[in-house]
């Protein structure tokens, strides 16, 4: 039984990690095992760090997820998408209890509608 909270605030970074939970890492891929998972120390990180599970932060009944600025604008488009790899956008992957919300700015959303636009038109020529 994973422990819930109220809510959590998330910070995302370029590459699509999410609270210090980084792409195809071995954190990330135990999601959904059953396993406490305690990360730190990932050379991609500024410096050291201790971070919770996505199965703890998806079992949050709200979660704001952070993503402003230009930067990030790939990566949002890529999470709010879903269009990525099974382990290559933690950001992505976060889907609390009852609500999940995304704090962004003009930049940071900017290439959404581009990439939702592309998602559709594979769709309908795969039909």
């Amino acid at each position: 039984m994973v422990i819930q909270v109220d809510m959590l605030l998330l910070g995302t970074g370029p590459d699509g990690h999410c609270g210090c939970l980084f792409p195809d890492s071995a954190e990330i891929k135990a999601t959904g095992s059953g396993k406490v998972v305690l990360a730190g120390n990932d050379d991609r990180a500024d410096g050291d760090f201790i971070a919770v599970s996505l199965d703890f932060m998806n079992s949050a009944k709200f979660v704001i997820v952070s993503a402003a600025g230009s930067g990030r604008a790939p990566m949002v488009a890529k999470a709010l998408s879903g269009n990525f790899g099974r382990y290559d956008c933690p950001a992505g992957m976060v889907e609390a209890m009852e609500e999940t919300l995304w704090f962004t700015d003009k930049e940071g959303i900017a290439m959404f509608d581009e990439f939702a636009e592309f998602d559709e038109e594979e769709d309908e020529q795969e039909d």
